[in-house]
């Protein structure tokens, strides 16, 4: 057998590095150029072709992490028809919505117009009352006056009354109690037999007529 090489001599001579310290930077340099990327095994890794299946997988999972892009026009007939019949529906709920809300309205103004009425009715009925009442007062006065008339020319007072008009007014049998009178011959509910007067009737349109308690 030969000899070695000159270059197996010489690498053979040149004394190798001690334990624990790192190569020169010449020779880690051409280390790492000429090794190839190795696990800790000392294994190369080497990029395998991915399978057809893989792909398709891949693939499935990309489109599903994408979202969903649906035509606007792509509906079939039946979704149209669905879609027609909601549109109309809610055009019948707007109209209902409107005609509530107009109806409201009225209802509010109706109830308003009724409060104003009946805040005149009380106005009036006050003005009435305070009328009655100084009718009575004028009635009252002008009973006194004829009677003290009466006085002075036949010496007594007046037992009974007849209103010049045949009409009494709701506080006319009162004063005639109040003053002595016996009887009135004002009101015509019997043409012959006397029969006592009563107080407190009361006669309201489209209402019985409500009598009251007979004066004795």
């Amino acid at each position: 057998m030969g000899g070695p090489r000159e270059g197996e001599q010489a690498a053979a001579e040149q004394p190798a590095p001690a334990q624990g310290t790192a190569p020169t930077t010449e020779a880690a340099g051409q280390q790492a150029a000429t090794s190839p990327e190795a696990p800790a095994g000392g294994h190369p890794i080497t990029e395998q072709p991915m399978s057809e299946e893989d792909a398709a997988a891949a693939a499935a999972a990309d489109a599903a992490l994408e979202p969903e892009v649906h035509d606007p026009f792509d509906y079939t007939d039946e979704e149209v028809d669905v879609l027609q019949q909601l549109a109309k529906r809610r055009e019948e709920l707007d109209l209902r919505a409107r005609q509530l809300d107009e109806r409201e309205a009225l209802i509010q103004a109706a109830e308003q117009r009724m409060e104003q009425k009946m805040a005149e009715l009380k106005a009036l009925q006050a003005t009435v009352e305070d009328l009655l009442k100084a009718r009575s007062e004028q009635e009252e006065a002008e009973l006194v006056r004829a009677n003290d008339a009466i006085v002075k020319i036949a010496g007594q007072r007046a037992r009974g009354y007849r209103s010049p008009s045949w009409d009494l007014s709701p506080h006319s049998v009162g004063l005639l109690l109040k003053h002595g009178f016996t009887y009135d011959s004002s009101m015509m509910a019997d043409d012959y037999s006397p029969y006592y007067a009563r107080q407190g009737d009361a006669i309201e349109l489209e209402r019985a007529v409500r009598f009251g308690k007979e004066v004795r």
